[in-house]
């Protein structure tokens, strides 16, 4: 089982990504590199799956029409449980920004660093200000 369920990720790209390239190597589009590597997984699965059936139907009469869709279906648990672990701990994480955030919405904001008694005595508007319109003697 332990065999064929470290080959199933290899299976599925095999079946997403095979057809496509045969495609796109036809219409030159990807090297030959690619798509031999298609080739020679192909080859590779058309002597894994017999001998690993073999194994399983030597193991457990019955068992080796059965391990690849057993081996498959492990697979797809253990994604679909780690998926959701993610998606619980990215709800959680959701959960804390929103707190954060009303926190935040609802605090003081800062006004930006006071300026220095000297800047605010000779700014312009300060000055008219203080002299309220009237000319001095200069």
């Amino acid at each position: 089982m332990k065999r064929a369920f470290k080959q199933i990720p290899l299976v599925h790209e095999l079946q997403q990504q095979g057809p496509s390239a045969d495609k796109l190597y036809k219409k030159g589009m990807i090297t030959d590199a690619l798509h031999d590597r298609y080739k020679n997984m192909k080859g590779y699965f058309d002597r894994e799956f017999p001998e690993v059936q073999a194994e399983a139907e030597a193991l457990a009469p019955g068992w080796g029409g059965q391990i690849w869709m057993q081996a498959n279906q492990l697979f797809l648990n253990i994604r679909r449980q780690e998926m959701e672990a993610q998606m619980q701990s990215g709800v959680s994480a959701a959960e804390d920004e929103s707190i954060i955030a009303s926190i935040t919405k609802n605090a003081p904001q800062p006004m930006g660093p006071p300026r220095p008694p000297s800047a605010q005595a000779s700014s312009p508007a300060a000055v008219s200000s203080a002299n309220n319109g009237k000319k001095t003697g200069a």
